[in-house]
This record gives structure tokens, C-alpha cells and sequence, in this order.
């Protein structure tokens, strides 16, 4: 993304001379979407490896395309995604685990 971001200011900077083209207009294109993908995975995500249990809010459960998918809110905002969850019985012991120490869904 970050790369897609460079690209897309060096392709721009010549944009008084050049004038507004197609060309012009997919790197704009690149560069705003590169902008707010960097922003979700800079300030939106986490990528602790550890996180304390007192910074965990509560446990996500989200339905994409018919795939369950499982996250963990932070009490400062951030998501971070749980990609070993795979299957119903692993979410329900985690949920079960997390009602125990007081985290609620």
C-alpha cells in the first residue's frame, strides 16, 4: 500500500503540466484507496501478538460471504482479528472462557 501510494504522488506531481487524463484519474483512484487502507491497518487494527486481558472490551463475531469470522474489540479502539478461530466449537469455548474472567459479547 505504501508503494501504491508513492506511485500514485509521483504519477500526480507533473498534474499542471500533464493535465487531467485517464491516466491521471486511476492513480488518484489508487491513492485515495491506498490512504484509507493504510489508515484502517495504522489506526483501526492491532497486531499484538499479547494483549492483556483488561484491554480486551469484548469478543466480535461477524458474518462475510456465509464465513464466520472473529475479532476482539480493545478498550482503545482498535480490532483485532482472531484468524485461528475456525470452527463454532472453538468460538463457544472462547465465549464460554471469556463469561468466566467477565468479558462480555
Amino acid at each position: 500500500m505504501i508503494l501504491n501510494l508513492i506511485s500514485a504522488v509521483f504519477q500526480l506531481i507533473n498534474l499542471n503540466e500533464t493535465g487531467i487524463g485517464f491516466k491521471e484519474i486511476i492513480f488518484f483512484f489508487t491513492g485515495t484507496i491506498s490512504i484509507i487502507i493504510l489508515y484502517i491497518f495504522i489506526f483501526k487494527k492491532s497486531t499484538l501478538e499479547k494483549i492483556p486481558i483488561n484491554k480486551i472490551e469484548r469478543l466480535n463475531e461477524k458474518s462475510i460471504f456465509g464465513k464466520k469470522r472473529f475479532s476482539l474489540k480493545l478498550k482503545n479502539g482498535m480490532k483485532r482479528d482472531l484468524t485461528e478461530l475456525k470452527t463454532q466449537t472453538e468460538y463457544n469455548e472462547l465465549k464460554k472462557l471469556f463469561s468466566e474472567i467477565g468479558i462480555t459479547n
